[in-house]
Formats: structure tokens, sequence, C-alpha cells
């Protein structure tokens, strides 16, 4: 299959070929009257050369218009060579975190700045966790950062079947996924959560624990405010319809929980990064750009290679001939 970049410029080719072709035929005449305005020897010289210049100057034209409006086809097998570690990002997508602290609440503030470290970390292997009171693999390690972040936009409270928020099973999943890894290189788990625990602290704590032997590195980013706020409801419109409410009826408060966010990275020898940073991924990105990379090498298969050069080379030689 062949496709091309500018097909406006296809089409036109034709066109610009009849009129570079027209201007040459069109100099050739003036050059042979101006030849015979001194005599009829060098006018039937004139005559005698140049003959297939307005086709060739017109055939050259056709080809490199051709070759300007990029064409594209084939395939071919591409070995990239990278240094890379295995990172894997964690959402809270718990109720909490629709709590409006953070523009435009804490769990859309998360997702922009891990769709940030996406696009910052485009050569090392990602992975995607959402958690509330379970956790839930959403991409296994990948280098395909634009997949990621197409279930990064997806996230949603809804998405959870257990409410509640549980730190110490994204611990565990974190672990294992990051287990796959390998260990030639740092492996890192970074988690967006605004510290809200339902699970016991002290399993988080143990999670954590276990994460750090297994050589994990931790990063807690930390989203929301320190004060108690209420959790809106809002519909379709983005229109509140009620506060969250608890069993008996009253309106749940929420806050960032810098206590065990604390407590959790000192169990896991880990980095908080702060609520109150503008450049979130910024941090991260610096945090891990000091860590081990691995240098791997991986091939794929590229497809519409350009083929512009073709259609280019024959119009230059085209020209020389």
């Amino acid at each position: 299959m062949m496709v091309f970049e500018a097909p406006l410029l296809l089409v036109l080719a034709p066109i610009v070929a009849l009129v570079v072709a027209a201007g040459a035929w069109f100099a050739r005449r003036q050059r042979i009257r101006r030849a015979a305005a001194w005599s009829p020897a060098l006018a039937a010289s004139a005559r005698a050369r140049g003959g297939w210049a307005p086709a060739v100057l017109g055939a050259a034209a056709l080809l490199g218009a051709i070759a300007a409006a990029g064409p594209r086809g084939g395939r071919a097998q591409v070995t990239a060579k990278t240094r890379a570690l295995s990172l894997v990002m964690a959402v809270d997508i718990s109720r909490s975190m629709l709590a409006e602290d953070a523009k435009p609440n804490r769990l859309q503030h998360a997702i922009r700045e891990a769709r940030r470290l996406t696009q910052d970390l485009q050569s090392d292997r990602l992975g995607l966790i959402a958690f509330a009171g379970r956790s839930y693999i959403l991409a296994p390690l990948t280098v395909d950062g634009s997949g990621v972040r197409l279930f990064l936009d997806a996230l949603d409270p809804d998405l959870a079947s257990e409410g509640g928020t549980s730190l110490a099973s994204v611990l565990r999943q974190g672990t294992e996924l990051l287990g796959a890894g390998g260990a030639e290189a740092d492996r890192v788990l970074v988690i967006f959560t605004d510290g809200e625990t339902h699970d016991s602290l002290d399993d988080a704590l143990a999670a954590a624990a276990a994460l750090k032997a297994r050589g994990v590195r931790l990063v807690l980013v930390a989203e929301g405010g320190p004060e108690p706020v209420r959790i809106p409801l809002r519909d379709s419109t983005g229109t509140i319809v009620q506060y969250k409410l608890d069993e008996n009826g009253q309106p749940v408060e929420t806050q960032r929980r810098d206590d065990i966010l604390k407590a959790v990275a000192d169990a896991g020898d880990g980095t908080i990064v702060g609520a109150d940073l503008a450049d979130q991924a910024g941090a991260v990105r610096e945090l891990v750009s000091t860590y081990k990379r691995a240098g791997r090498a991986e091939a794929r298969v590229a497809d519409l290679l350009p083929r512009g050069w073709i259609p280019a080379l024959a119009a230059a030689l085209r020209r020389l001939g």
C-alpha cells in the first residue's frame, strides 16, 4: 500500500509538469527565433539541439512533485537501542480523589501529571495500575507510552469494583508487576494518592518493607490539601448533584494524609513528591534520571516507510541525462 503525506501535491504534479514542459518549449522557440535572426546556419544548429529538453524537464518536474508529496509504503524491521528502566505508575481512583482541593480535582490533577511523565520517559518501560479497595493492572510494562496514556484518560472511580483505598494491595501488585522487569535496571513504583487508606496501616507498612527488600524504588506523589473538604458528586453536565455521604447520611470529609504517606515512605525507603509542587511530573523525572538504566535493543516492524527518495533520485537522473 502506498500513501502520500500531501495528496494535494500529487494531484498538482501533472500540472506542474505541463507548466515546466511548456516553459521549456517556449524558451527553446525563443532561442531558435533569435538564432535565425543571426543566420540560417545558427538557426539549424539551434533546432538540432535540445529537442527533447521540454519532455525531459517536464518528466523531472513530475517526479520531483511526486517526491514532494511524500510517498510512503512498505515495511521494514528496525532495531532501536535504548537505555531504559522499568517504571509502574499507580493512580488512586477512590472517591476521595474527586475532592476539588486540587484543580480540577485530585484525580484529574494526578492524571495530568502522569500523562506528562509518560511523555518525559518515552525510552523507558512503563506500566499502569489503578487502585481503590483493590488494585487493577491496566497496562503491563511496555514501551508504548501512547497506549498507557489512553488508559490514563479513561480512569474513573466507577472502574473500581470495590470502594475504599488499599495502599497495601497496590504496593504488593506493583512489586509483583515490576518483578517481571528483570534486575539489570532500577525498578520504580510511582503512586499518585491522597494517602487515605482504609486497610490496616500495618499491612501497608509491611507491603512497603517487602517492596524495599525486593529492590524496588518507591515514589509517592501526594495529591490534595491538608484541610478537610467535602467530596462533590457531579452529573454528566458537571453540575454538583450532592456531596458524598456516609452510612449515617452525613457529608464525608477528606484530607491529604501526610502522616500515612510519611510512614509508608519511611517503611519502603521511598521519596514523597509534595502536593504543593507546580511540576510534580518534572520532579519525578529529575528523581528517576539518577537511577540506573540498562542498555537494550528492541526490534520492531516499521510500516509506511518514506519513499520520496525514489522519485527524487529519478528526477535527478533525468536532469543529468
